[in-house]
């Protein structure tokens, strides 16, 4: 037997090429297409099958590349469309914004920046979806009759429980008691309102968990319309809102705490009078 030779031994035995085995009967001939040289095979032997296989194998290759053209095309269309990407500070704000809304509860604290007392000036206890309960600190002059001099101002506490559209009110200076009426619907989630205003903004730039707003409207039931400010987001909701009207110095200060940890309680019967 010889190997790597291209010529043919004796009577019925088999030449070697290159690595395929060749019976030197040119009846029994069966082997390998190879480069320049014509396929060999019994008479009568139908010819070479198609290549179903190398067939399918094409087939699937085309299909992959049209799946990965087609996926590129979506990721670039993905890139230059109008949807904000996970880096866009308006759409991580938005997302704060809205779960502080759909939070079950909080408390929130108002103060006025640079005033001579520093405590909140108001404070909201909020529970979904319709009760909170606010404490106002104020003052209080009491009515004198004429040609008597004013009394002195004292501090009084007024406490505002709303359910729905009921009100239960109390004063510091009468504590335990509540007069209930109904107020009006859109007094009741005003500062809801206020923290929804917030979306308004046209212009949001973001320094860490500082976002700087500008261009927006958010009304506070007065004359004054904030237009700008600061919202820091902590774990994924608000945590401190300072609003300014244009470029006047902060104006209102509030501060979320106690998310889903606040319980908003509605006075006994006994303690209320008025309504029905």
């Amino acid at each position: 037997m010889t190997r790597g030779g291209c010529g043919t031994g004796g009577g019925g035995r088999a030449t070697v090429v290159g690595s395929l085995s060749v019976s030197a009967n040119p009846d029994l001939v069966r082997r390998m297409p190879s480069p320049g040289r014509r396929t060999l095979r019994r008479r009568g032997q139908p010819g070479p099958r198609p290549d179903w296989w190398g067939m399918r194998a094409r087939s699937i290759n085309r299909a992959r590349s049209a799946v990965m053209a087609a996926l590129m095309i979506a990721s670039l269309a993905g890139c230059t469309g109008s949807h904000p990407s996970a880096a866009d500070p308006a759409a991580s704000f938005h997302r704060a914004v809205q779960a502080t809304l759909a939070a079950h509860s909080f408390k929130l604290l108002l103060t006025v920046p640079g005033a001579p007392n520093s405590a909140p000036r108001e404070t909201i206890a909020y529970e979904a979806p319709d009760r909170f309960q606010t404490v106002s600190f104020g003052q209080k002059t009491a009515a004198v009759l004429p040609g008597q001099p004013q009394a002195p101002a004292v501090a009084v506490t007024t406490t505002d429980i709303y359910v729905g559209t009921t009100l239960y009110e109390s004063q510091s200076d009468d504590p335990g008691r509540f007069t209930k009426r109904v107020v009006p619907a859109d007094r009741v989630h005003g500062f809801l309102e206020t923290i929804r205003s917030l979306l308004t903004a046209q212009t949001v730039l973001r320094s860490g968990t500082k976002y700087s707003l500008t261009g927006m409207s958010v009304p506070t039931g007065g004359t004054v319309v904030f237009s700008a400010g600061e919202v820091t987001v902590v774990d994924g909701v608000v945590r401190t809102i300072v609003l300014r009207a244009g470029s006047t110095p902060a104006a209102l200060q509030l501060r979320l705490v106690e998310f889903n940890s606040v319980h908003v309680e509605v006075p006994p019967v006994a303690a209320v009078s008025g309504g029905d």
